[in-house]
């Protein structure tokens, strides 16, 4: 039997997406995704999903769009536990994963900084 799943439409906004996380007000809304050098903090990507878009979900593709962009040589990246999920590893770690998604301007000495919740 297959499970179907409810999804809220806001009336006035259809684009929007109808956030519900733990401890946060439930809401249609939007979510900002921003990039930032971490040697200068600038902005280097903006992109914006529906609420109900994972945070996780647009990661390395943008990451991919500014090192094609830019030509970044990526040293380190810097995560939340949110972004810790299957794809995103294999996006990062696995370098058979690396040719087929990202840019080959990820190397195998790229660090993963993950900040975690204690």
């Amino acid at each position: 039997m297959k499970e179907t799943k409810e999804i809220r439409k806001s009336n006035t906004d259809p684009d929007s997406g109808f956030m519900s996380r733990d401890n946060k007000q439930e809401m249609f809304c939007y979510l900002d995704h921003r990039t930032t050098d971490m040697k200068f903090n600038i902005i280097t990507d903006a992109f914006v999903t529906p609420g109900n878009v994972h945070d996780s979900v647009p990661y390395l593709e943008r990451l991919d769009r500014q090192l094609k962009r830019f030509g970044f040589e990526v040293e380190a990246v810097a995560l939340d536990s949110g972004y810790l999920t299957n794809p995103i590893y294999k996006g990062l770690f696995l370098p058979e994963y690396f040719r087929g998604h990202c840019s080959s301007q990820i190397s195998s000495n790229t660090r993963v900084v993950s900040k975690m919740k204690v």
